[in-house]
């Protein structure tokens, strides 16, 4: 630790400035009398480049867990920044650096280079009152393409995210649907297949008409397997990102005869819903007690394909007015 590291009234039990690792992973903790916003840098004497991603930091009020894992056998410098959130300085001082030293033959996931402090959670997740609920660790390696992350909010959001493989960039957010209900915002993200990808999370306070909404959370998901068929979500629209939930169609496969699809579908302060398929409207039924609007959908198959299937919503006292929340494509 260094003077900034007291100056900001921070406290760790670490006392020795050489951490080693066990099997390949080290960790340590930093007590903070108030939620701090902390980066890394991991580097090594041999490397021009940094390593980002091999070290990850969860937060739990004002404690800080740091976990660390080393590339590979050998010696690590850690350098640990911190800042003040209620500051309006957006420099990172400097607090602390460490020797991470890994004697152990390990082979560790070589992650692809990134960015230095792209990964984790970004200034304004701590400031919106935004919370990690299942996935904290940024890095996250998966048996399975299918993920649901979940965030809680403290205040009312409206979220978005990017999808991106992350050695070709090529954009794949059609594969992730955002779901808002209560307090928690759950983003199914069903990756069309194995590898790196790049995952950011964004948000805005509903109030806010600035449009502009900055990174909360970026992750970096390895996928080794398939486990699910990967369909696109339907497209969402901005209204869709106030408060929506889908319980039924997630998404809807190409259809070759008439097809029946069940809609259920919950929408904070609509009017009225319906279902348009190629201009044919079908109104949703409200349930009061459930808050769900509900109702089946006949598609039938077109010679020249190209199905869409939009849901619509009115919102206001004039009924003509409707807004696009989700468009799908057979």
């Amino acid at each position: 630790p260094g003077i900034a590291f007291y100056q900001f009234n921070l406290f760790t039990d670490t006392v020795s400035a050489v951490i080693k690792t066990k099997k390949g992973v080290a960790k340590f903790e930093i007590m903070s009398s108030k939620p701090m916003q902390f980066r890394t840098r991991l580097v090594q004497h041999q490397e021009t480049s940094e390593f980002e991603g091999y070290v990850t930091h969860k937060i739990q009020g004002n404690l800080t867990m740091f976990t660390i894992t080393a590339p590979s056998q050998g010696e690590f410098g850690l350098e640990i920044y911190a800042k003040d959130p209620d500051t309006e300085s957006k420099k990172m001082r400097h607090v602390a650096q460490y020797l991470i030293l890994c004697e152990e033959e390990i082979h560790t996931v070589q992650l692809p280079k990134l960015p230095s402090g792209l990964l984790g959670l970004q200034p304004m997740l701590v400031k919106y009152g935004v919370s990690t609920i299942t996935h904290s660790d940024p890095v996250i390696h998966t048996d399975t393409n299918y993920l649901e992350i979940r965030f809680g909010t403290s205040q009312n959001m409206r979220f978005t995210t990017s999808l991106f493989e992350t050695e070709t960039q090529a954009e794949y957010s059609e594969y992730v649907f955002i779901q808002s209900e209560m307090n928690v915002i759950t983003l199914l993200v069903c990756l069309p297949k194995t590898g790196f990808f790049t995952f950011c999370v964004h948000g805005n306070l509903l109030t806010d008409n600035s449009q502009q909404i900055p990174g909360l959370f970026n992750y970096l998901i390895h996928c080794n397997e398939m486990k699910v068929d990967a369909i696109p979500y339907p497209k969402q629209y901005g209204f869709w990102k106030e408060g929506c939930s889908m319980m039924k169609p997630l998404a809807i496969k190409p259809v070759l005869e008439t097809t029946v699809v069940p809609f259920k579908v919950r929408i904070p302060r609509a009017t009225i819903v319906a279902v348009v398929v190629d201009n044919d409207w079908t109104p949703l039924v409200l349930h009061p007690d459930s808050g769900v609007w509900e109702g089946d959908i006949h598609i039938e198959p077109t010679s020249q394909g190209g199905i869409k299937v939009v849901l619509v919503a009115s919102f206001g006292d004039d009924q003509s007015k409707y807004a696009t929340l989700l468009e799908y494509k057979l």
